[in-house]
C-alpha cells in the first residue's frame, strides 16, 4: 500500500509506525533543510500549497494521503484536495472545505456552537467601536490561532480597530480535547489542563497535566458536546477542542480541523497515538479505540538545558514518554512528556530527567505547584 504524507514536521511520529504496517511511504515537503525526511521511502520537495501534493498522489497511485499540516492556513487547501482526490477513490485524512472554514473562522464557530446547544460565551463581531459586552472581555481575529493577536480588556471596554470578535473573559482552567473520527465513528480522547485562563504566558512556556482532574459527569458532558459537532460538521481525522471549565461549568472557545499540539499528552495517558491513528485511517486498518486512562502525564518545558542528547537517550517510550525541540525560542529547548501511576509519581520521573538534562529544575517545580493550586481553584 502507498500512502502519500504531506508536511515533515509531524512524520517523525508516524514514520517507523507506518513502515512497519507495511506502507511505502512517500512524503512531500516543501523545506530542503527540514529534519527527518529521510526516514520516508520516497521524497519530493515541492512549492507551498497542495498543488503538487495532489498531483503527486495522482501521478504515483496512492492509496490514500494523510495530511501533517499543524497550522490552519493551509487547510481550506487541504480540504479541496480532499474533495478532488476522494471522488478518484484516494482515501484523505482530514476535513473537507465546509468543516475547514468554519474550524478557522471563530465567528463561524460560535455560531455552530448555539445552533448546537454548545455552552460557548457571550460573542459579538465588533467593527471600529467599543463592545457592548464586558469587561472582562477578550479581543481576537476571526481567522487568529496559537494565540497570537488576542488581547484581554479586564477594567474597560476597549475600542476595537478593524472587524474583530469580542468574547466574555471567563477565569477558568483552559482544556482541551481531541476527538477522532473517520468513517462515521466518532472517538473523543481525554481531556488535557493547560492552565488558568488567567495566566497570560505563551503555551510553550506552561506545564500540561492529563487527564484533567475534572469531574466525569462534567467531562461527559464535554465530550458529547464535541461529538455533537464532528458529526454535524462531518469532520474527519483528528479535531481539536479549547475549552474552558470551572468546577461543574464549561464554555467551548473554538475547535482546530487538524492534528493538536496535545497529542504527546493523549498517547502519553492513554498509549493511543493520534497521528498512528490517521495511518490506520489511510489503510483502512482503523478500528475506534476504547479509551482508557492508564497512565497521569505531565508535558513541561525544557529551561535552559545543557545537554539534550540525554533526554534522547531516556525516550524509551514508558518512563520518558518522549522528549521533541523546540527552535523558535531561547530559553525553551523543547518540551518533555512523562508519564507515571499517578501525577507525582510523573513529576519525580520529570525532575530526575531535567536534572540529568541539566535543565531548570527549580523553575518545573514552581510550575507544578502552579498548576496544582489552579486544580484545586477550579476544578
Amino acid at each position: 500500500m502507498k500512502v502519500l504524507f504531506v508536511g515533515v514536521r509531524l512524520f517523525r511520529d508516524v514514520a517507523e509506525y507506518a513502515g512497519s504496517t507495511g506502507v511505502y511511504r512517500i512524503l512531500t515537503e516543501s523545506n530542503p533543510r527540514s529534519k527527518n525526511w529521510e526516514l520516508a521511502d520516497e521524497v519530493h520537495f515541492v512549492p507551498r500549497g497542495m498543488e503538487h501534493p495532489t498531483r503527486i498522489a495522482r501521478e504515483r497511485r496512492v492509496d490514500s494521503v494523510v495530511p501533517l499540516i499543524g497550522v490552519d492556513d493551509p487547510l481550506p487547501e487541504v480540504g479541496k484536495m480532499k474533495e478532488e482526490l476522494e471522488d478518484e477513490g484516494i482515501r484523505v485524512t482530514a476535513s473537507d472545505r465546509k468543516g475547514v472554514e468554519i474550524g478557522i473562522d471563530k465567528v463561524k464557530a460560535k455560531r455552530v456552537f448555539e445552533e448546537l446547544n454548545v455552552p460557548t460565551p457571550e460573542w459579538e463581531v465588533v467593527e471600529n467601536e467599543r463592545p457592548s459586552i464586558g469587561p472582562p472581555v477578550v479581543v481576537k481575529d476571526p481567522r487568529s490561532q496559537a494565540g497570537l493577536g488576542v488581547t484581554v480588556h479586564e477594567t474597560q471596554k476597549p475600542r476595537v480597530a478593524g472587524c474583530k470578535l469580542v468574547e466574555e473573559f471567563i477565569e477558568g482552567a483552559e482544556v482541551s480535547i481531541e476527538v477522532l473520527s473517520w468513517d462515521g465513528e466518532v472517538v473523543p480522547l481525554v481531556p488535557v489542563f493547560k492552565g488558568s485562563t488567567t495566566d497570560r504566558r505563551h503555551p510553550i512556556d506552561r506545564m500540561r497535566m492529563s487527564p484533567a482532574p475534572i469531574d466525569s459527569s462534567v467531562e461527559r458532558r464535554i465530550k458529547r458536546c464535541a461529538v455533537r459537532v464532528v458529526k454535524r460538521l462531518g469532520l474527519e481525522g483528528s479535531v481539536d477542542f479549547d475549552v474552558v471549565v470551572r468546577e461543574n461549568e464549561f464554555w467551548f472557545l473554538e475547535f482546530n480541523p487538524r492534528p493538536s499540539g496535545t497529542r504527546y499528552m493523549t498517547s502519553g495517558c492513554t498509549g493511543i497515538w493520534p497521528l498512528r491513528e490517521l495511518v490506520d485511517m489511510a489503510t483502512d486498518r482503523w478500528r475506534p479505540p476504547k479509551v482508557r486512562k492508564l497512565w497521569c502525564a505531565i508535558e513541561c518545558p525544557v529551561w535552559r538545558p545543557t545537554d539534550k542528547d540525554t533526554l534522547r537517550e531516556m525516550f524509551d517510550g514508558g518512563v520518558y514518554h518522549v522528549f521533541y525541540e523546540y527552535y523558535g525560542r531561547f530559553d525553551v529547548g523543547g518540551r518533555i512528556t512523562v508519564r507515571g501511576d499517578s501525577f507525582k509519581g510523573a513529576f519525580t520521573r520529570l525532575r530526575l530527567a531535567l536534572k540529568a538534562a541539566g535543565a531548570d529544575v527549580k523553575r518545573a517545580e514552581r510550575e507544578y505547584r502552579l498548576r496544582l493550586r489552579e486544580v484545586e481553584e477550579y476544578l
